[in-house]
């Protein structure tokens, strides 16, 4: 229809601009209809919530401490292929070491299992929809730690487990 809809990028500084704990984190009503379905989880030491939008209701979640997999259709939907494949792999990784600078079996776990991208358990997509290429381009990796440790890392090739580069660490 070539109407340009607002970039959900700005959600995610909404919700970590300051003050935000006093305003609604996501728009509310009209303006929310603007934007494309998105999930927005916001992460302390603390607490951890997630909003959906579906483009008709919005929905919000507070979640509970352990694993979670958010896919397309939301929070550990177990009818998308891809959650029971990958939750009891996620259960197995060795968690990440802030102290000693490691990220333990992340970053191979996130390379995709071996899986070819257009299997419907794949983690790092490659598929081709209605004529459009779609593919994994990036990944991320961030760790809270209690007290306020943090550590944020990045890759533009998640194929690649060497090839993570650490953009934040205090």
């Amino acid at each position: 229809d070539g109407e340009v809809r607002p970039t959900r990028g700005t959600l995610a500084l909404r919700v970590l601009a300051p003050g935000a704990g006093d305003v609604a984190p996501v728009p509310t009503g009209p303006e929310l209809e603007a934007y494309d379905r998105f999930h927005l989880l916001r992460c302390t030491a603390d607490e951890q919530e997630l909003w959906s939008w579906d483009g008709e209701s919005m929905a919000h979640a507070a979640l509970e401490p352990g694993l979670h997999i958010v896919v397309n259709g939301g929070l550990d939907v177990d009818s998308d292929p891809l959650v029971p494949h990958f939750a009891p792999l996620l259960a197995e990784v060795l968690d990440a070491d802030l102290a000693a600078g490691h990220w333990g079996g992340w970053p191979a776990l996130l390379t995709g299992d071996g899986l070819a991208g257009d299997d419907e358990r794949a983690l790092l997509v490659e598929r081709v929809i209605e004529g459009h290429a779609y593919g994994s381009t990036s990944g991320a990796l961030v760790a809270l730690a209690a007290g306020g440790g943090v550590r944020y890392d990045f890759t533009a090739t998640p194929s690649d487990p060497g090839s993570w580069v650490s953009v934040l660490s205090c």
